[in-house]
């Protein structure tokens, strides 16, 4: 037995891919265009640039896990010993890329927060938790990474496996990343509210920072598209890995993609802000020649005939 066509899963991993992959490509070059017309490149856009390329990673093994080489979101039952072998390749490069991706996008935040709160208590607090997120992604990645022993009984159809509980293990994990998502998102609140300004002023941008709309409110789409991802992965069941893991996907990109166009807003910001303006201008220039050119046509005529 063989499975011989995509299932409707593996269809919405694809187009879910495939939109915010062309839609993350646009942000990220934006965002080197604002910063190359400031020449303003720092190392956050660097390292935003590499979270990307990770992203394209991931979504690259989603869309081969999920196409015609792993055929995902099929039943197990279904997958012939070469398919399941595609299969858990593509899951073992996916879960890395993923591990990878995410750790450069909130490296990435964080490098953002120095560059705009520049202050010293400020600068060692990131600096702590910086050196605290790469220990904990090293460790994650190395569990990722051997998870199996031998590392290659994770995609080997055997009997005897000697691996860890894969639902439990990635539960885990995913809930220690919520953590670190609100971390990232809590974190400029004590400076915002040590801002000189009133305390009702303070606790309206509080408010709008929380929702996502503020200037550096980057981490609550993010934190959202997480908890999902820990809600869609208690359904994944190890022994038909192949069917139940098409939602956790596709939370899965939309963590990895939301994370990058979220951290490109705020250098962005005053390059849609100079855009805004000159559409603005070049509206009110227009109607303001067209509202000459009627008043012209409706004037009376006041030659020497009409007196």
């Amino acid at each position: 037995m063989a499975v011989e066509a995509i299932s409707r899963g593996g269809i919405n991993v694809i187009i879910t891919a495939s939109i915010f992959l062309v839609f993350s490509t646009v942000i990220i070059g934006l965002r080197f265009v604002a910063r190359g017309r400031s020449r303003t490149i720092g190392i956050d856009d660097w390292v935003s640039l590499a979270s990307y390329v990770f992203m394209v990673g991931v979504m690259v093994c989603h869309l081969l896990l999920f196409g015609p080489y792993g055929y995902g979101g099929a039943p197990l039952v279904e997958f012939s010993p070469v398919q399941l072998r595609h299969f858990l390749i593509m899951l073992y490069a996916c879960i890395i890329l993923y591990t990878c991706c995410s750790t450069a996008v909130k490296m990435s935040i964080l490098l953002l927060y120095r560059r705009i709160f520049v202050t010293r208590v400020f600068g060692i607090i990131t600096a702590l938790l910086g050196t605290v997120l790469m220990i904990w992604s090293l460790c994650i990645l190395l569990l990722q990474i051997f998870f199996c022993k031998p590392i290659h009984d994770f995609w080997e159809p055997t009997d005897e496996k000697h691996c860890l509980d894969g639902p439990v293990a990635y539960l885990a994990i995913s809930v220690s990343n919520v953590i670190w998502d609100f971390t990232l998102l809590l974190l400029p609140l004590p400076m915002i509210w040590s801002l000189n300004m009133t305390k009702k002023r303070k606790l309206q941008l509080c408010a709008v920072f929380l929702v996502g709309i503020l200037y550096v409110g980057s981490t609550t789409p993010i934190c959202i598209c997480s908890v999902l991802r820990v809600v869609t992965l208690r359904r994944w069941r190890e022994e038909d890995v192949t069917q139940t893991i098409w939602g956790s996907s596709i939370w899965t990109i939309q963590e990895c993609a939301v994370g990058i166009i979220c951290a490109c807003m705020p250098p962005l910001a005053n390059m849609f802000k100079e855009w805004h303006r000159k559409a603005t201008q070049r509206t009110r220039s227009a109607n303001s020649r067209g509202f000459g050119a009627q008043a012209a046509k409706s004037s009376p005529d006041t030659g020497p005939n009409h007196a």
